[in-house]
């Protein structure tokens, strides 16, 4: 086995076995409500069916007494018969999830699901190891102990996390297979938006180099296979086009048009932040949204960005031009992620895993400068990598270290007992997320803190 493709694998065990105490705990901790919302979704799936669904992200559990109850804005769009489906997103990652666990036959539960999370982040490490050609652990390294991608990588999972491995391999093929290429970047954005914007500014990129505007790194050639290639260029566009038709296709097969286009109107108002509801909190025209933004950045990635801006610094000073030609190979990338950020301001700011979708173009950072650097100023910077994991480690510890959501345990059992099927299941439970209390009960619950049985 290739020795950086060895030490690459020692050090993801490694943050698998950092990672077990926590994968050991029911789920109740930063975000990991979004696990619950894909397992109610599951759930539904099992008991009705996947195909009755046309693989709509269901919502609504089969009873009478959750039929036209929606307590969450997540429930964004209502069929006739009073079932409410998630529209936020395409459907891929609910899709590949369930199907994973079915076909190895693994139980379709919050513990299974947070193995295939560490799955795909192995999967992300094949993907730097092929696009850093075989030869730069140390990327790699600082990459796998980032304290998001220590969090989310191997205790969360969502669309969020596995668009990330698709938008990396579809960079790989985008130069090695066009086959390939077309299939990730069909999954990029059958999974989540952000892959629409990636395959764009990929294309513009493209685009660019044939007008002799912007000229690409020979050791770094994204999308060499599309330049001059109009037939290719257009499959892409072809792809990008089916994905959005598939996902458009079955919500409104289950929900039907008017509702897609309402529900789908409606969310984008509030994650754009142009119209803020009193539950939304962040809006385009506050500070405090932008400050937000930043603080998740600086509180994943201030020590890296430090370690970047000092050997950075040292390694281009006298070749400058360089440095741009680096950033703009890497521009489909960091364009397209900063552009959701701005689009989806609302969501970025209300969500400090918005950040991780950067987590992938720090090893390219750290990999350009590694690769322009002189053999004293590499030592050093490898040196840097080393002393920034325990740094990193510190803050994973410090937020994962927070208090565990385990009154919707308790609370669930409670809607069991006092609810009849037929009834409409109340709580009074505020200030947590719902989709626990619905994955553990069963039960679509509405908060109520006047007439409710349970709290």
């Amino acid at each position: 086995m290739h020795k950086t493709l060895l030490y690459s694998i020692i050090a993801f065990i490694t943050t698998v076995f950092i990672a077990l105490p926590e994968k050991n705990q029911p789920i109740g901790k930063r975000h990991q409500d979004i696990i619950a919302h894909q397992l109610v979704t599951f759930n539904i799936w099992e008991q009705n069916g996947f195909w009755n669904y046309w693989g709509g992200l269901i919502l609504t559990y089969p009873n009478p007494g959750d039929l036209d109850v929606q307590s969450d804005p997540i429930q964004s769009g209502k069929n006739h018969k009073g079932e409410y489906f998630y529209l936020s997103y395409p459907p891929f990652n609910f899709h590949s999830t369930y199907f994973i666990l079915k076909v190895l036959g693994l139980p379709v539960d919050d513990f299974s699901i947070r193995w295939i999370a560490s799955f795909f982040l192995f999967l992300n490490i094949l993907g730097f190891f092929f696009l850093f050609k075989e030869k730069e652990l140390f990327p790699i390294l600082l990459y796998l102990f980032l304290p998001n991608v220590l969090w989310f990588h191997h205790n969360v999972w969502f669309v969020d996390i596995q668009v990330i491995t698709f938008i990396l391999w579809a960079m790989y093929f985008s130069y090695t297979s066009i086959n390939l290429f077309l299939i990730t970047l069909f999954l990029a954005c059958f999974t989540e938006w952000w892959g629409f914007l990636f395959g764009f500014f990929l294309l513009l990129y493209i685009k660019l180099i044939e007008w002799k505007k912007w000229k690409p790194i020979e050791n770094f050639p994204i999308g060499k296979l599309l330049i001059h290639q109009k037939k290719y260029q257009f499959l892409s566009l072809l792809f990008m086009g089916l994905a959005f038709l598939l996902f458009a296709s079955i919500n409104v097969i289950n929900v039907g048009l008017d509702e897609v286009w309402n529900g789908l109107y409606h969310r984008f108002m509030s994650r754009t932040g142009l119209k803020v509801t009193v539950n939304d909190y962040f809006s385009r025209f506050e500070m405090k949204t932008y400050i937000f933004i930043l603080w998740y950045y600086l509180r994943n990635y201030l020590f890296v960005f430090i370690l970047i801006l000092v050997f950075g610094y040292f390694t281009f000073i006298k070749n400058k031009r360089l440095i741009f030609q680096y950033l703009y190979s890497l521009s489909p990338l960091w364009f397209s992620i900063f552009l959701h950020h701005f689009i989806l301001i609302n969501w970025t700011a209300a969500h400090d895993f918005s950040v991780l979708k950067f987590s992938i173009v720090i090893p390219f950072l750290i990999y350009f400068i590694l690769e322009q650097s002189s053999a004293k100023l590499k030592y050093l910077m490898k040196i840097g990598v080393v002393l920034a994991i325990p740094i990193q480690l510190h803050f994973y510890y410090k937020h994962k270290n927070v208090d565990r959501n385990t009154e919707y345990i308790k609370i669930a059992e409670c809607i069991n007992k006092s609810y009849h099927k037929n009834e409409v299941a109340k709580a009074n439970y505020y200030n947590k997320p719902l989709p626990y209390l619905w994955w553990k009960s069963q039960r679509i619950v509405l908060r109520d803190s006047t007439d409710a049985k349970c709290k």
